[in-house]
């Protein structure tokens, strides 16, 4: 969790799987945050990386 706003799983495998993407949705759905980051460090060239972003997690103004 950065600044108990941004949820974020960091992995280093060489490809993300589809179960890899379920994590930080099942976090941000626990923790009711609306923003969310996948980020891989495995492939040797660059690092990947996912946003996830949950709208009904979004704070709206009053």
């Amino acid at each position: 969790m950065i600044f108990d706003k941004i949820v974020t799983v960091l992995k280093a495998v060489q490809a993300l799987t589809p179960d890899h993407s379920k994590q930080p949705l099942n976090y941000m759905h626990i923790t009711n945050k609306s923003v969310g980051y996948l980020i891989n460090f495995g492939p040797l060239d660059a690092a990947e990386w996912k946003r996830y972003i949950l709208s009904k997690y979004i704070p709206t103004s009053s």
